[in-house]
């Protein structure tokens, strides 16, 4: 098979397993169901259709879109035009405020996690811009990555381990704590690290009052 020809099957049985996950939707109302994009070089010139599909016959309700990070197979990938993710995220912005897309409602404090989406698309287009420190990060602080073996890492893009729960007796306080963490943290503030991960950006999101 080739390799545009294994991208349509992966692209199909995502849309299958969509399409049953809302029969689930269904019988349980409390059960939220969201999409996710990952916007490379590959798809950014697509990105208007798919975004189409999505909400006209996928009717999804919920919409994230990440940049591509880290170190993928392909480092193309990561050439992706700040414009287009833009004009993307726009489109998104102006459906969420006109219901519709209904964002995280039903989440606690929905409003609030809707407006923090546009808030950090907009630092996330800055830093991949202009590649530079925007806002504080919070890795090691607010939140870590917890890898299968029980590794502790401040950030997945960081090639460094805080601990292992399972050397800490599954204490996770004391790995927080240590003084591994500690020198961690404090060389993230000192080297203004900036990527554009999504999750740590929340969290500089709802804790900075401006950028």
């Amino acid at each position: 098979m080739t390799e545009s020809g294994s991208r349509k099957v992966l692209f199909d049985r995502a849309v299958e397993t969509y399409r049953l996950l809302r029969g689930v939707q269904k019988r349980f109302p409390n059960f939220n169901l969201n999409v996710a994009v990952t916007i490379s070089h590959f798809n950014q010139d697509k990105l208007l259709e798919l975004y189409g599909f999505l909400k006209n016959e996928l009717q999804v309700e919920n919409i994230n879109h990440l940049l591509c990070r880290g170190e993928p197979r392909v480092p193309e990938a990561l050439e992706v035009d700040t414009r287009k993710y833009q004009e993307f995220s726009e489109l998104l912005d102006a459906d969420l405020r006109r219901n519709i897309l209904k964002g995280y409602h039903g989440y606690p404090f929905a409003d609030l996690v809707n407006a923090m989406k546009i808030v950090r698309q907009k630092i996330i287009r800055k830093i991949h811009e202009q590649d530079r420190y925007v806002a504080p990060c919070y890795a090691a602080q607010l939140g870590v990555i917890l890898y299968p073996d029980g590794d502790v890492a401040p950030c997945e893009l960081r090639e460094e381990i805080i601990g292992n729960v399972r050397d800490a007796d599954y204490n996770f306080r004391d790995i927080m704590y240590s003084g591994r963490a500690e020198e961690m943290r404090s060389r993230i503030r000192k080297e203004k690290c900036h990527c554009t991960y999504e999750c740590f950006l929340t969290n500089a999101v709802i804790s900075i009052r401006s950028c």
